[in-house]
């Protein structure tokens, strides 16, 4: 089993990771169904609904973590005399991480249960704590780079990906807004330029703007994003 941990870990590093997932099954629970629902995805209801469609993504985690759970503790099962006061999850997934010393025996099978109980943690995370997109910037300010500027959430610097010349999205934008405001784009390029310049314009906004002839092309299709900044600062004045 693969893992992205550049050191091993003991059993007591996988014991705090399968008690952290089994803390957060109710959230999974909750993540399973639109809404809420239940674990099976089903209305509590005297009506003929169909029901809820669950979302799969969640269902095969906790199967996997359901799976994991069951394969470990029949594994203490097999070597030891213990055994489970129950087969329900998350109880059985605490059960099992409260005997995490019997997994340090043998240096393989730490270092699986370790693996398998650092990589469900991670899955959970990220079902329940989805990374956000980065930000597209725009291009790199560097000579003949032809790498593409992003931001990760949460920052408000970074490297280009291609060259590794430093940026800051304040240094970018203030750029951005000097280049491109020569240039001429399509409805569809001047939506995304907005964004990119963070002016915080719907996309209803530059449809409304062209459809009453606001926003009016330069040539054939093609607006100046000049025009669309103007319209922008005009708005937001009116909002003062």
């Amino acid at each position: 089993m693969s893992t992205d941990r550049k050191e091993q870990v003991s059993s007591l590093d996988a014991r705090d990771d399968l008690t952290w997932v089994a803390d957060r099954w109710h959230f999974l629970v909750g993540k399973l169904t639109p809404g809420g629902g239940n674990a099976q995805g089903v209305r509590v209801s005297s009506c003929p609904e169909p029901a809820l469609p669950i979302d799969l993504n969640v269902s095969d985690l906790m199967r996997e973590v359901e799976d994991n759970a069951r394969f470990w503790a029949q594994v203490l099962m097999d070597d030891t005399t213990w055994a489970p006061t129950t087969s329900a999850m998350p109880t059985l997934l605490n059960e099992v991480a409260a005997r995490h010393g019997h997994f340090t025996e043998n240096d393989r099978i730490s270092l699986e249960f370790s693996d398998a109980a650092h990589d469900l943690r991670e899955k959970v995370r990220k079902i329940l704590d989805p990374v956000s997109a980065p930000t597209y910037l725009g291009p790199c300010q560097a000579a003949e780079c032809i790498g593409e500027i992003y931001v990760s959430a949460g920052k408000d610097s970074g490297r280009c990906r291609v060259c590794d010349e430093p940026f800051t999205a304040f240094t970018q934008r203030a750029w951005l807004a000097g280049e491109l405001d020569t240039v001429l784009k399509t409805q569809a390029e001047i939506i995304r330029s907005l964004k990119i310049l963070d002016l915080g314009v719907a996309d209803s906004t530059v449809w409304s703007w062209v459809r009453r002839g606001q926003l009016v092309p330069v040539e054939d299709g093609l607006y100046s994003l000049a025009d669309a900044i103007a319209l922008t600062s005009k708005r937001s004045k009116i909002a003062a």
